[in-house]
């Protein structure tokens, strides 16, 4: 049913950026948005730029090289290029680590013009747009602005804030667009394309980690966390790739010891419990499973202590807070707990201030109130955050019902969907477990480069690898 689908997505789409566009006009006079981003710096924003366009030109000549640049203008071009564009405060101005968002990213601009480019080439589709998925979010689209009109306007945040940063909104609407254009031929391009993204992305990380005097492996646009996270997704997908057993071993090694380097022990786990609990017969006497074993021992062997792999239990252990008696805050004032511990209480404390918006504000507080908000529902800290945990910030967000469906559309829907056509590929199941684990303690999916990344793989890349297997005649479930 592509010609309805189409129409309810461009629909969507133009919702989403007239809203967006609109608020942003009339916030001119308000002092809630800015010309381009407060930390805009000359030298490598017009750096970014330059790359970036040079993606663009080369990505619109034809559909292979569009795809192909895709996991690369996603994930390597510098976030810098969006300060830029017009942009708005994603929190009080006076607060510590605030920070402006863009109205508008590179990514739009890229998907955008491809859509434009691929449309003559509508002749070589192969895959309808699903329906589902469609309506969901057009839907989302409308409810979304609900809570604001009800009940937030008490709290005099921005209209800006609330409606300006819906990158998920439209990033699922653009891969849903691009899916039924990225045929089986395309696939190879596309996973030569991961491979050189994710090099790039580490080349970058020790730039910048060097540069930033890190002790830890970190990114100008993934920080951490997420980028260990975008590490092991890349690992995943390397695993389903069709290229020879020796650069599948060296691109493991090399991703495996920038995870170590992270220090970030929760991914490391996701990826052994990914082992240790899905299709042993497949991991059984593979390489990867002695590369893993060989990082690990890397990681610690490079000075990790017993309070970084407390830390990585935080997931396990934060339910448990609430049987005890503590002033989190004194306690932080008093410099009487640190690293590990304050981590998992500032988590503890963010998870409580989450549920308290949920059950007073159930249609959501919009894509970027949280900021706003935190502070009169127990997070006191002046600092720049979000939920950690990418299921609370999806009901925050969206609300009850609406977030609710977000998290439906991209972890079960697609298992759902591929499972009842028999059809179901192993690596996305991988995918999907890896990022909901992942997800339980840091926001990955509110970056908005992860965001666009993991929605393609789950709605155009692994559909698309299913078509193919089946027309080779090949089990996939």
């Amino acid at each position: 049913m592509t010609n309805f689908s189409q129409p309810l997505l461009l629909a969507t789409l133009v919702i989403s950026l007239v809203t967006s566009f609109s608020v942003y006009i009339i916030g001119l006079s308000s002092g809630s948005v800015v010309i381009y981003a407060h930390n805009f710096s000359w030298s490598l924003s017009v750096v970014s730029l330059f790359i970036f366009l040079c993606c663009l030109v080369i990505g619109l000549t034809n559909k292979s090289f569009f795809f192909l640049l895709l996991p690369i203008v996603v994930l390597a071009v510098p976030n810098a290029v969006n300060d830029i564009f017009p942009s708005f405060w994603g929190g009080p101005i006076n607060e510590r680590g605030s920070t402006a968002l863009p109205l508008f990213t590179h990514i739009d601009l890229y998907a955008l013009l491809g859509l434009f480019k691929l449309n003559a080439y509508r002749e070589s589709k192969c895959l309808r747009i699903p329906v589902l998925p469609s309506i969901s979010i057009f839907v989302v689209s409308l409810v979304v602005p609900l809570g604001y009109l009800m009940h937030l306007s008490e709290y005099n945040i921005p209209a800006i804030t609330y409606f300006g940063n819906n990158f998920q909104i439209r990033y699922m609407v653009y891969v849903l667009l691009l899916a039924p254009f990225f045929v089986p031929s395309l696939l190879k391009g596309f996973q030569v394309g991961v491979c050189l993204a994710g090099l790039i992305v580490l080349l970058e990380s020790v730039v910048y980690s060097v540069l930033q005097g890190s002790p830890e492996l970190m990114s100008g646009n993934f920080g951490i966390n997420t980028l260990a996270v975008l590490f092991g997704l890349i690992l995943i997908q390397i695993s389903s790739f069709d290229n020879g057993t020796i650069s599948k071993v060296f691109l493991a090694v090399m991703f495996l010891c920038a995870i170590a380097l992270t220090k970030t022990l929760s991914v490391v786990l996701a990826l052994i419990l990914l082992l240790f609990f899905v299709t042993k017969e497949r991991w059984r006497g593979n390489i990867y499973l002695l590369v893993l074993g060989a990082a690990c021992a890397a990681f610690f062997a490079i000075g990790t202590d017993f309070s970084s792999l407390l830390a990585s239990f935080s997931v396990l252990v934060e339910p448990f807070l609430l049987l005890t008696s503590y002033d989190y805050y004194f306690l932080l004032e008093l410099d009487l707990v640190g690293g590990p511990v304050t981590s998992l209480l500032t988590r503890w404390s963010l998870i409580l201030t989450s549920f308290q918006i949920i059950f007073e504000h159930p249609f959501g507080i919009g894509f970027g109130s949280f900021n706003f908000l935190k502070g009169a529902f127990g997070f006191a800290v002046p600092v720049f955050i979000d939920p950690h945990n990418d299921f609370l910030n999806f009901v925050v967000q969206f609300g009850l019902v609406s977030g609710l469906l977000m998290i439906f559309l991209i972890f079960l829907w697609p298992v759902c969907f591929s499972s009842g056509a028999h059809s179901t590929n192993k690596s996305l199941l991988h995918t999907l477990a890896f990022v909901a684990v992942c997800g339980l303690s840091n926001c990955n999916l509110n970056k908005h480069q992860f965001f666009f990344f993991v929605v393609f793989l789950v709605f155009a890349f692994y559909p698309t690898m299913n078509v193919r297997l089946l027309a080779e005649g090949k089990s996939v479930s």
